[in-house]
């Protein structure tokens, strides 16, 4: 179980790349919220090389009007990098998930020892396989972390 954020340490989330995305599209979701409570130092972000390539690769294709959001983003919040892990353990979480193609972003919460990973992502991270996987942080979207496991 993760955490409370009454513990000494702020809640660390790794965050998916839609989470970014919603955050440049909008400053009055939970989304952006994240990143402002990261400005506080209220919670550590963490996120990952193959991630921040989607994020990259999804503003510059549909919203080329957005990459200098995305830069201020970036440029204003600490954000810690992590590597992606190897090969062979992205596999590991294949059989967790109907489509592979998101098996890097579970491999790469782990290994960044986040206590959540956020996600707006239903379809693919909100499955019975994944609740059943017991991993080791919780898997939530922006406003259920902010209902849920926020105290202020």
């Amino acid at each position: 179980m993760p955490k409370s954020q009454k513990d000494t340490e702020p809640l660390s989330v790794f965050l998916d790349s839609n989470i970014f995305i919603s955050a440049i599209l909008s400053q009055k979701g939970g989304s952006y919220r994240l990143f402002h409570e990261a400005r506080l130092n209220n919670i550590k972000i963490f996120s990952s090389f193959f991630v921040v390539r989607e994020v990259m690769e999804v503003v510059e294709r549909k919203y080329p009007s957005k990459l200098e959001k995305l830069k201020e983003l970036f440029v204003s919040t600490s954000i810690n990098l992590i590597k992606n892990p190897p090969e062979k353990e992205i596999q590991k979480f294949i059989k967790f998930l109907d489509d592979f193609e998101d098996a890097p972003v579970i491999a790469d919460a782990k290994f960044s020892k986040s206590d959540f990973l956020i996600t707006l992502d239903r379809k693919h991270f909100f499955t019975p396989k994944i609740k059943n996987a017991k991993l080791s942080f919780q898997i939530t979207n922006p406003r259920d972390f902010f209902q849920k496991y926020w105290i202020k």
